[in-house]
């Protein structure tokens, strides 16, 4: 049976690669602080309990996430029954940037 996943909270968090993810500290640190905001965002919609099985789920996937010297972008994704983490190495290519739209009036 499926239903509608706007009904159960979920997280996606994305870090973009910045030199303080190099170390575990600073890596720590810009977690912790995505994770409280939001967590503050889940209340304004979700009850304690429903917020609360994600946000322990968030956390402990943060406590193991460990820092990478390859300045890679991180993206958590957490919801009540999935929980993934990707890590992207950044494309200098020209061939893979978005074309730019000029409009002419």
């Amino acid at each position: 049976m499926l239903t509608d996943s706007k009904n159960f909270p979920h997280i996606s968090l994305i870090l973009p690669f910045s030199p303080e993810m190099i170390k575990q500290p600073g890596l720590l640190r810009l977690l912790v602080i995505s994770a409280d905001k939001a967590e503050q965002d889940l209340m304004k919609n979700y009850s304690k309990e429903e917020t609360t099985t994600v946000m322990e789920k968030l956390r402990h996937l943060i406590q193991n996430i460990k820092c990478s010297k390859d300045e890679k972008t991180l993206a958590i994704f957490v919801s009540p029954s999935s929980e993934k983490i990707y890590y992207y190495t950044p494309s200098n290519a020209t061939g893979h940037y978005l074309p730019v739209l000029v409009s002419k009036k």
